[in-house]
């Protein structure tokens, strides 16, 4: 048996035990699909180890297929344990820690934790209820030959926010990789909306909103070689540092943002 298959296999012994396997008898039945009022942002932690992460991973691709890019979906690998793992990063384990996600699945949505991924739905739709705090708007340009990724933020303040950050994440999508699914493992299973770093730092800048006009960022971030920018997207959002609620958020597409 190769190396890196041994070493991945002793993961799977350290990493299986905090997988969070939900009795059927305590999912949640379908609801009507509720209107956004904004845009809500869903974080799923999640590891390759994880034999029901998958299950999880369905259940955001149900939600985005029903409410499109009104739900921005970030899936973010962490095992402080085994961090090696291909698709974990050092800003993934810290987010993970924050949030306090020591099993898997685990969802954090618009900063509220949500351990069950069979009640992020109702969690999700009573975010879209929400009024809006700010508007936030993106745009990117890319330079194939450096790699470099130059992103401007325009932030429109709807209500006074102080207290807040903003936060921009590289997000990759189709990324075939390995992933223990149930019993077992699927080599060639395809990873979605997978956060890969942060471009301006891992809690962002601050930032401070009013109505009375637009607030402008501008960040430069050069993409690793092995990231493909056509699946590329750039994820945006405002927070608030102390309490992770989140004010706003956007997605857009690196490549096709005009």
């Amino acid at each position: 048996m190769k190396r890196n298959s041994v070493f991945f296999l002793l993961s799977l012994v350290l990493l299986c035990s905090g997988c969070d396997i939900i009795p059927e008898n305590n999912r949640l039945v379908e609801r009507d699909k509720v209107t956004p009022v904004k845009k809500v942002l869903l974080l799923d932690f999640t590891d390759q180890a994880c034999p029901n992460c998958p299950e999880a991973g369905a259940e955001v691709a149900k939600l985005k297929d029903i409410y499109k890019d009104t739900l921005v979906a970030v899936t973010i690998h962490s095992s402080p344990r085994v961090p090696r793992l291909p698709l974990v990063t050092e800003d993934g384990n810290i987010y993970n820690a924050r949030f306090g996600a020591t099993q898997h699945p685990a969802g954090v949505i618009d900063g509220i934790f949500s351990q069950v991924y069979e009640k992020w739905s109702s969690v999700v739709e009573e975010q879209f209820k929400k009024e809006p705090s700010l508007n936030i708007h993106l745009s990117a340009t890319y330079d194939s030959d450096s790699r470099e990724v130059n992103v401007i933020a325009k932030l429109y303040g709807l209500k006074e926010i102080s207290n807040a950050k903003l936060l921009l994440w590289v997000i990759e999508n189709n990324i075939i990789d390995r992933q223990l699914d149930g019993s077992k493992m699927n080599d060639k299973y395809r990873h979605q909306h997978i956060f890969r770093a942060a471009m301006n730092d891992t809690w962002g800048e601050a930032i401070a909103l009013d109505t009375a006009g637009e607030t402008e960022k501008a960040t430069k971030y050069t993409l690793d070689e092995k990231w493909k920018p056509e699946d590329i997207s750039i994820v945006g959002f405002v927070y608030d540092e102390s309490s992770d609620e989140v004010f706003g958020v956007t997605e857009i597409h690196l490549l096709n943002n005009h």
